[in-house]
Formats: structure tokens, C-alpha cells, sequence
């Protein structure tokens, strides 16, 4: 009965990890006491949803939403890591990282999209690559391969 709502979904978890992103940088933001300029990120992703849900919900209905909903996501993050790259190292988002993060879930998203099956395979198969790609990117925190260590802290 809810087969109309998986392409939508689809598109929705294409933008999962910016959603990540924007909750952990808008904190780091609010603890840097960086008001105006969140005020100015945010202001900025209302004007891009406007132009967007004007573009693309007539003519795409719930997938144009999906994609506005998404897109949005990643402009906000994108804002938010220029603003904290003002504070200097402290707080500047490493953007090699970064890039090699969204690499490794556009490799699983595109896996889970591309693999026929069902969607328990397909899911199988995208954790399946993410399971690959995430330590050979060496994505893992240091202190969390530090830990795994033998006499690594607890």
C-alpha cells in the first residue's frame, strides 16, 4: 500500500548525513556563541527552500519536496562548515574528511540504489560497502582505533 512513498524516501536518506552535520554544527555554533551568523545560515536555507519548493514541488510533488527537503540539508551544512571555519582550528570541520564521509555514503546510497532484490539486500549490501570504504578512508576517530588497541585506554 505504501509503495508510492519509497522513491521519496530514497531521496530523503540521501540527505541523512548533512542532517548529522547540521545538528552537530549548529551546537558547536551555539557554544561558540555565533548567533548572528547562524541567524544569517539559516535565513540563507529559508531564501534556497522558497526557490526550490517554487522550482520543483509543482511539477515533482512529494519527490520535489524530497529533494527540496535534502538539498536543503546540504546547503545548511555547507553554511555552517564555512561559518566555523572562521573560528580557526579550534572548530574548523576538516574538509578532506568531510568529503571522504561523503564519499563513502554516496558509494553505499548508489550500491543500495543500483542492486535489484529487495530492500533488506539492497540495505545489506550498502552497509555491506560502508563496512569497506569507512576504514579504508580511515574514518574512524583515532581515539576510537586507539581504544580498539591492545593496552589502548578504556
Amino acid at each position: 500500500d505504501f509503495h508510492g512513498s519509497i522513491d521519496v524516501l530514497r531521496i530523503l536518506g540521501a540527505g541523512v548525513p548533512a542532517t548529522f552535520l547540521v545538528a552537530t554544527w549548529a551546537y558547536a555554533l551555539l557554544s561558540l556563541e555565533a548567533y548572528r551568523p547562524l541567524v544569517v545560515a539559516n535565513g540563507l536555507a529559508v531564501v534556497v527552500a522558497v526557490g526550490l519548493c517554487l522550482a520543483l514541488i509543482p511539477s515533482l510533488g512529494a519527490r520535489g519536496a524530497a529533494i527540496v527537503t535534502a538539498a536543503l540539508e546540504y546547503v545548511l551544512s555547507g553554511a555552517y562548515a564555512v561559518v566555523l571555519t572562521r573560528f580557526g582550528d579550534l572548530a574548523a570541520p576538516d574538509i578532506a574528511r568531510l568529503a571522504r564521509i561523503l564519499i563513502a555514503f554516496a558509494c553505499a546510497f548508489a550500491v543500495g540504489l543500483l542492486v535489484p532484490g529487495p530492500s533488506e539486500v539492497r540495505l545489506s549490501c550498502a552497509l555491506l560497502v560502508l563496512a569497506v570504504i569507512v576504514p579504508a578512508l580511515r574514518l574512524f576517530p583515532e581515539e576510537f582505533v586507539h581504544a580498539l588497541r591492545p593496552g589502548g585506554s578504556s
